[in-house]
C-alpha cells in the first residue's frame, strides 16, 4: 500500500490537487495557503517544509514548516476533517506519522510550538515531545477561537470617540517607528522595527489616529495588520491599541474600515484568530465576526510551545 505521505520543500513543487483543497477549505487554511502563494511568486533563501498527509491523493493533514520575513513561523497544522472526528486510535496514529516524517527532516530545536486545531496539538505536541525528548509546556500559549466576517454579516456602523479629531487610513513610511511600538505592545517577542517596515512597505497595515482637544499633534491609537491575503479571503493577524486609547471605540471602528477596504477590493470573506479570554472578542463580535462551524466548540485553535532551554524561539 503507497504511503499517504507527500513532502515538498519548495512550494512550487506542490501539486495541484493539494492547492486546490487548499482553496476549496480557504478559511481554515489561512495559515498554510498564503505563505504558499507568496513562496511560489518569490522563493525564500529560508529552508521551507510541507508534509500532506493524502491517502489515496485524499488530504486529510498539510504540517508546513515555513518562514516569515521576521522571523520562524511554528508548525502549523491544517486539516480537511471537522475537529469531532479527531479523536480515537486512528487519529492518533496519523499524527504518529507526521510527527515521525517531521523528525526525518528538521532539527527538533526548530519546533518550538505548534499551531492547530486544539485536538491536533495537544496530540502532536505529546507525541513529538515523547519522540525528541524535549518536554511540552502543557498551559496553551494561545487559545483561540477562529472567526469569519462576510458582507452579510458585516456591521459598519461603530461607536466613535466623543470630543476627539480622528483620522483612519493605511500607515506610511513616516510612521514607521509609532507602528513599531504598537506591534511591540502586541507582542514582546516581536522584531517591531522590521515588521513595522515590511508591513509598511507592503501596505498592509491600517491606523488609527487621534488628536485630544487643545493638543497639536495627532497620536497612533490602534493599527490593525492584514497580512496572510488569499484571492478572495482575507486575514486580520494583528489589532492593538495603545492603553491609554482602550475604551474609546478606535478598535471597533479602525476594524469597520479595514473589513470595509478589503470588501471594496474584492474580498468575499475576513478571517482572524482571537483569544478565548482576550477583551477584543467583544470588538469582533460588534463588527460581526461569527464562528466558522455552527458549533463553536468546533472552532478552537492552540498554540502550545516546548520548553525554551530546548528549542530556537521564533514568532508570528
Amino acid at each position: 500500500m503507497p504511503s499517504p505521505l507527500f513532502v515538498y520543500e519548495r512550494a512550487t513543487e506542490i501539486p495541484a490537487w493539494v492547492i486546490d483543497t487548499l482553496k476549496r477549505h480557504s478559511l481554515n487554511a489561512n495559515i498554510i495557503l498564503p505563505q504558499i502563494e507568496k513562496s511560489r511568486q518569490n522563493p525564500p533563501d529560508a529552508p521551507q517544509l510541507w508534509i500532506v498527509y493524502a491517502p489515496n491523493q485524499k488530504v486529510e493533514y498539510i504540517l508546513s514548516v515555513t518562514e516569515s520575513i521576521v522571523d520562524s513561523y511554528p508548525v502549523f497544522i491544517f486539516t480537511t476533517k471537522k475537529q469531532s472526528t479527531l479523536t480515537g486510535n486512528k487519529f492518533i496514529g496519523q499524527i504518529n506519522e507526521l510527527a515521525d516524517e517531521l523528525y526525518k527532516h528538521v532539527d527538533k530545536r526548530r519546533a518550538y510550538a505548534v499551531y492547530a486545531p486544539r485536538p491536533i496539538t495537544t496530540t502532536f505536541c505529546e507525541i513529538w515531545s515523547k519522540l525528541t525528548g524535549i518536554p511540552m509546556i502543557r498551559k496553551p500559549y494561545y487559545d483561540a477561537l477562529i472567526r469569519r466576517c462576510t458582507r452579510q454579516t458585516f456591521i459598519k456602523t461603530q461607536r466613535q470617540p466623543v470630543g476627539y479629531e480622528w483620522d483612519m487610513r493605511l500607515a506610511k513610511a513616516s510612521d514607521r517607528h509609532m507602528v513599531a511600538d504598537l506591534c511591540k505592545g502586541f507582542s514582546e517577542e516581536s522584531e517591531a522595527d522590521l515588521e513595522a517596515e515590511y508591513l509598511i512597505d507592503n501596505k498592509l497595515v491600517w491606523i488609527y489616529m487621534i488628536r485630544e482637544p487643545g493638543k497639536p499633534n495627532y497620536e497612533m491609537a490602534s493599527i490593525a495588520a492584514c497580512t496572510r491575503n488569499m484571492e478572495k479571503v482575507g486575514t486580520i493577524t494583528k489589532l492593538y491599541t495603545a492603553v491609554k486609547w482602550r475604551g474609546k471605540g478606535c478598535a471597533g471602528q479602525l476594524t469597520a474600515y479595514v473589513c470595509e477596504k478589503l470588501f471594496a477590493a474584492g474580498k468575499g470573506s475576513l478571517v482572524l484568530y482571537v483569544g478565548v479570554d482576550s477583551p477584543v472578542r467583544r470588538v469582533f463580535d460588534r463588527v460581526g465576526f461569527v464562528g466558522v462551524d455552527t458549533d463553536e466548540s468546533l472552532d478552537c485553535w492552540c498554540q502550545i510551545c516546548f520548553d525554551r532551554q530546548h528549542v530556537d524561539l521564533g514568532h508570528w
